[in-house]
């Protein structure tokens, strides 16, 4: 707003030489990681999907017909119809 004192940021970054290398982020990517392999065995990821999808009518299951009967013809490239005004200019 106008007429309201800036607010002043203080910046809470450490100054130059006073951080931690061993907390930087090359330090961290460095390390390894653990990994664990299991053989359990896992549920198969689209199982739900696939059933709702069995259950449901497929293509050409349903009747369709009146859909586009009385639908207008569309074509590409067809020249437009120039209408010109039958009016006399001006003067």
């Amino acid at each position: 707003m106008i007429g309201l004192p800036v607010e002043s940021k203080y910046n809470a970054n450490p100054g130059p030489g006073t951080y931690n290398a061993e907390n930087s982020i090359q330090s961290l990517h460095n390390k390894k990681g653990s990994v664990r392999i299991s053989r359990a065995e896992r549920k198969a990821l689209f199982d739900e999907k696939i059933k709702k999808a069995k259950a449901e009518p497929g293509a050409g299951a349903y009747a369709h017909e009146g859909m586009f009967d009385n639908a207008k013809p569309f074509y590409f490239g067809l020249p437009a119809e120039a209408k010109y005004n039958t009016n006399p200019g001006p003067g």
